[in-house]
């Protein structure tokens, strides 16, 4: 439901205000924890590049780079 739908169900008298407000809470609050969700997603992804790079720089093996980081062949292959 999008806020024009809200607002037009708020206009109609089918919700109250404090209805209405309630509920844009709780929909800011699920955007919050998606945004810190995704980042926390984005920060492991980061985590592995660099120590894929780090043993890259160590000459380690690609297979066992994958093992440990759980990235693939392809994935380390750019980070070379």
């Amino acid at each position: 439901m999008t806020n024009k739908d809200m607002d037009s169900i708020l206009e109609d008298g089918i919700i109250s205000i404090e209805e209405h407000e309630e509920i844009e809470r709780h929909f800011r609050r699920d955007e919050r924890l998606d945004a810190m969700a995704e980042g926390e997603k984005k920060g492991k992804k980061e985590e592995k590049a660099d120590i894929a790079r780090n043993m890259l720089k160590r000459e380690c093996d690609t297979q066992f780079i994958s093992e440990i980081t759980g990235l693939s062949n392809q994935q380390i292959a750019t980070l070379k």
